[in-house]
């Protein structure tokens, strides 16, 4: 998912076929035009065994975040709990300091 800052899903894409093999994936989205600004890559993982994301194995959200008192403006991030499929909005002020620094590329 690519969520704004104001917490609307903008764009997101499944990436169930991709999950299922090991190695690095590419999973373009529709293009969507944006304006600069805060925001987040979102991963909804809906499986019995999640997949393992590459992430940063020493540096955790706690570090990645420091500095960042707004819940609304971490980087690094959970929101919401026993999502079955891609909400339509997030609510950035509950958001969590997650302990993982997953990295995703924009461009």
């Amino acid at each position: 998912m690519l969520i704004d800052a104001t917490g609307s899903v903008v764009a997101s894409k499944s990436i169930d076929a991709e999950v299922a093999s090991a190695g690095e994936h590419a999973s373009p989205i529709t293009s969507v035009t944006v304006s600069p600004g805060l925001y987040w890559v979102g991963i909804l993982q809906n499986a019995s065994t999640p997949a393992k994301l590459y992430r940063a194995s020493n540096v955790n959200g706690t570090l990645a975040n420091m500095g960042i008192s707004s819940a609304a403006t971490k980087r690094f991030i959970t929101n919401g709990s026993g999502l079955t499929s891609v909400p339509a909005t997030i609510t950035p002020s509950s958001n969590a300091t997650s302990q993982y620094t997953i990295l995703a590329g924009i461009g």
